[in-house]
């Protein structure tokens, strides 16, 4: 992912990666994409674990490896998030993050390599 990537960026990605794969899902998650985490690049807010939940919850075997996070708050925030989407909990309403055009273009871009290297 581009520097600069938030919630539609990684939304776009999760959605394509939970339809490209069946079976279970392994995933490796930072926290580092966190918009608060203060040594990270990226800007996915507490809905876009909320979402990240919920997508696991419908996929029932999933395996999470959950790097360590920079700061206590990040870990809280986002891992709360997580847990509420697998709960099937609502989630408060977080603000996004507006993406650049140029990391937009960029995302796409890798999607459309990713579609063809699949096809």
């Amino acid at each position: 992912m581009p520097p600069g990537a938030g919630d539609r960026s990684f939304h776009k990605v999760l959605d394509f990666i939970l339809d490209a794969v069946e079976g279970p899902v392994i995933l490796q998650l930072g926290f580092d994409i966190h918009r608060r985490d203060p040594v990270g690049y990226f800007f996915a807010s507490e809905a876009f674990f909320h979402k990240l939940g919920e997508a696991l919850r419908a996929r029932r075997r999933f395996y999470i490896s959950i790097e360590c996070p920079s700061t206590a708050q990040v870990f809280k925030t986002a891992m709360f998030s997580l847990i509420k989407g697998l709960k099937g909990e609502a989630q408060q309403k977080a603000q996004e993050v507006e993406e650049s055009r140029e990391v937009v273009k960029e995302v796409d871009l890798l999607l459309r390599r990713a579609k063809r290297a699949l096809s």
